[in-house]
């Protein structure tokens, strides 16, 4: 890829409506930046020039409007050294004349990395088929492709790690609570049972045997009023419908891994 580099490397520099296009300056993220794109355009513009005039029927007639310039900045792509490379599609239009003298316009695209602070080409079009394509360019993408797969599972798993600390806590923190409000678990529990009981009317000698020791485990719990009784279950709650959001976030990411 360098050797193209060499050859095609252009500063931005004065030209046509492009005299005071603003060289590219590298901003503290490392990405290079103009202030309206224009350095893109001009850079697009000058390949297209020296790329796509060759392809033409008549190239001594070619002209590259100035206005007709366009860019779209493209996914930035990573190369096999883990570099992150900026990328344009560029576009305008050519008129030139064709076999039987006629001027006509056509339209051209090229696309444009930013590397270490310089662009260069990896492919140029003429009316949608493909007159350069460097050959490194398709490794580059596949590479990049990978690579960028790679990075996503980096961070998957590292959000993997992140969430499985979260779902420790909050176990931790649920098992805490309800250590800590054992007695009133306990009381809650014998107080139901002491309810279920009285509903039933009529009570069997085993029903009523089960009554009577519900009653004792309810007395021996302990004191709680229902305010008590329901902040502890509020806190419980939050904290067990927390642990079931958790878990299942990471039940995606563990899939998402595979």
């Amino acid at each position: 890829m360098k050797t193209i580099v060499i050859l095609y490397i252009i500063l931005i520099a004065g030209c046509d409506d492009y005299a005071n296009a603003p060289s590219p300056r590298t901003s503290g993220e490392g990405k290079t930046t103009t202030s309206d794109n224009s350095g893109v355009k001009y850079a697009g513009r000058e390949f297209a020039i020296r790329l796509i005039t060759p392809a033409l029927k008549a190239p001594a007639t070619a002209d590259f409007p100035s206005e007709t310039v366009s860019s779209t900045t493209l996914e930035s792509i990573i190369d096999n050294s883990g570099k992150t490379a900026q990328r344009w599609s560029v576009s305008g239009g050519v008129d030139s004349q064709n076999s039987f003298g006629a001027q006509l316009r056509s339209s051209w695209t090229v696309i444009l990395l930013l590397s270490d602070n310089e662009y260069y080409p990896v492919a140029a079009e003429l009316e949608g088929q493909i007159i350069y394509m460097d050959p490194e360019y398709l490794s580059l993408v596949a590479a990049s492709d990978k690579n960028t797969e790679k990075k996503r599972h980096s961070e998957l798993r590292d959000k993997l790690s992140v969430l499985q600390e979260r779902i420790s806590t909050t176990e931790k923190s649920l098992a805490g609570i309800r250590n800590d409000n054992a007695g009133l678990i306990a009381f809650v529990r014998a107080r139901d049972n002491v309810k279920l009981y009285e509903s039933t009317k009529s009570l069997n000698e085993a029903t009523a045997a089960a009554y009577a020791k519900a009653e004792t485990a309810m007395k021996s719990a302990g004191t709680f009023t229902d305010k008590q009784i329901e902040s502890f279950q509020t806190e419980e709650k939050a904290l067990t419908d927390s642990l079931i959001l958790q878990k299942s976030a990471l039940a995606t990411l563990r899939a998402e891994l595979r």
